[in-house]
């Protein structure tokens, strides 16, 4: 077995079951980490240890691309299928709502002001 990943708990958990999806099996280890804090190593097998690293990084560059262009979320649903329209001149005219977020599956409206 060889070690790729040293997380977290909750982030060690979500790569295992990334991973698993992808049929990679992971061994999580518990283990103190530099700081002395508890932290989970992620093991796979020596065959397996190339291909985990490769969707483990692809995994990061994603979530990274995510935080810098974070998804509208619906507070409604959670939905992501969320379209933002700045072309309400009628309730601009109105109100000071500049804008709004429409939910395409609940149908749910959050004005922006």
């Amino acid at each position: 077995m060889q070690t790729f990943a040293v997380l977290d708990a909750e982030s060690a958990k979500v790569l295992a079951e990334f991973l698993e999806r992808e049929g990679i099996v992971c061994h999580p280890r518990t283990v103190e980490d530099e700081h002395g804090l508890e932290a989970v190593e992620l093991q796979v097998s020596e065959a397996q240890f190339d291909r985990a690293c490769e969707l483990a990084e692809q995994r990061q560059a994603a979530s990274e691309e995510e935080d810098t262009h974070p998804k509208r979320r619906c507070p409604a649903c959670k939905s992501t299928n969320v379209e933002f329209i700045e072309d309400v001149k009628d309730l601009k005219t109105i109100t000071r709502i500049t804008a709004v977020n429409l939910c395409h599956d609940c149908g749910h409206v959050v004005a922006v002001k």
